[in-house]
């Protein structure tokens, strides 16, 4: 029976140590790969489109052939884990994209302009493809991305109307000179949510400072609040000189806790992958996590007063009507005109909130697309473990630095929690 057991211990570790040194073996190829393909010039995600189309016009070409190079490369590789096949299938996308850009790239002259949509570059609907794509890194159709948009518009903007009927309308602010006043409402609502970590995201402890301050942007700046995850700050947008207090729950949400300053740490101390080499935090997977848990508020403590939960569904709506109108302006072609129809079918009183969206889309094509579907994407991978959900939202959150492709293999993660 010794002999026995001693046998089978051989057998298990001379299996581990194979698939040790297969793991290595992968891991120092694959990024030996990334290392010569980051060494050519690639664009990643920029906000300014037409900043970007110029810069793209004086990358040097990448030759079709190095392309394939890399592609014969990196299909002899085998990945074995999880997040090796994750990696693979990353990189793999990512060198197809580089593809479809080179081939782009080839039909730019000097003189090809972005001035506000694609119809003035050659090839401008396919541009218009790969930029979404570059943005969203997921291959997803305009027409399933306008269901899903649509699909959301209809869900928010039927619980807004319910809301804003029960919500008496408040015009409380705290005006923007008074900085303590708006950091100790911010506190306020991070005490609550810390309260809940344990419950909704198996977080028993999170004591990461986050520094808030006033962001110092132009008025004209088209959001109420950013992260800066390099400074760990959280940086309140003032409009017209104030902070409404309806606005602090949704914003504190997104921005703070549970949104991008936790994601930001958890990701950098308890991933479940490494962090991608190509796209170090994937748009979509970050600003999808905030504008989901946007959604927990009431589980977290806050949206006590209906005029606070109003504003959220507001977001959600107007973020469903920008997807809306980017994918109509810059691949159907819609004037101005049809843009602001249906917006004022939605949201007719706030006509000026609509031509700064507007103007957004047209200068930031694809960008605000992010926040629904990387929304839709995390809502679709945890539908299966809604009687688990704790770990299931565990896992998507450390899962939150890589790209949307990841959510795909929540069940592998899940099993080997459970098996755990």
């Amino acid at each position: 029976m010794l002999l026995r057991y001693f046998l089978l211990l051989c057998l298990w570790l001379q299996s581990a140590s194979v698939l040790y040194a297969n793991e290595h073996i992968f891991n120092k190829n694959y990024q030996a790969l990334v290392d010569e393909v980051t060494r050519k010039p690639y664009l990643q995600p920029q906000l300014d489109f037409s900043n970007a189309i110029e810069r793209l016009k004086k990358q040097p070409k990448i030759a079709e052939n190095t392309v394939s190079e890399w592609q014969a490369k990196l299909q002899k590789l085998t990945p074995k884990t999880t997040c090796q096949q994750i990696a693979f299938q990353s990189l793999g996308n990512h060198l197809r994209r580089i593809n479809v850009r080179e081939s782009l790239k080839k039909a730019l002259a000097k003189e090809s302009q972005y001035s506000g949509d694609f119809s003035a570059l050659p090839n401008g609907r396919l541009w218009y493809l790969h930029w979404l794509e570059t943005w969203l890194m997921d291959d997803v159709t305009p027409s399933e991305l306008q269901k899903v948009a649509f699909n959301e518009l209809q869900v928010a903007f039927t619980q807004y109307q319910k809301i804003s009927s029960q919500a008496h309308v408040s015009t409380a602010a705290i005006p923007a000179a008074e900085h303590q006043k708006i950091v100790a409402a911010f506190t306020t609502r991070e005490q609550k949510v810390k309260a809940n970590l344990q419950t909704m995201l198996n977080l028993p402890e999170f004591d990461a400072p986050l520094t808030i301050a006033p962001s110092g942007l132009p008025e004209s700046f088209p959001a109420p609040g950013i992260y800066d995850n390099q400074t760990q700050r959280f940086l309140y947008h003032p409009q017209n000189g104030e902070m409404h207090l309806s606005h602090f729950d949704w914003l504190y949400l997104h921005e703070g806790i549970p949104g991008h300053h936790l994601q930001f740490n958890v990701v950098g101390t308890e991933s479940l992958c490494p962090t991608n080499a190509i796209v170090p935090i994937p748009f979509v997977s970050s600003e999808g996590w905030a504008a989901y848990v946007e959604t927990l508020g009431k589980e977290m403590g806050l949206y006590e007063k209906p005029s606070s939960e109003a504003y959220a569904l507001k977001w959600r709506v107007l973020r469903a009507l920008r997807v809306l109108i980017d994918i109509g302006i810059h691949y159907e072609s819609w004037p101005d005109e049809k843009a602001k129809e249906l917006w004022q079918t939605y949201l007719p009183e706030h006509s000026e909130i609509m031509v700064r969206e507007i103007n957004r889309i047209k200068n930031w094509p694809a960008q605000v697309i992010t926040y629904v579907y990387g929304k839709y994407r995390i809502e679709k991978a945890i539908q299966p473990y809604q009687s688990n959900r704790t770990t299931a939202l565990n896992h998507v959150l450390r899962l939150s630095n890589q790209p949307p492709l990841a959510l795909e293999q929540l069940a592998d993660f899940m099993s080997i929690e459970n098996n755990n």
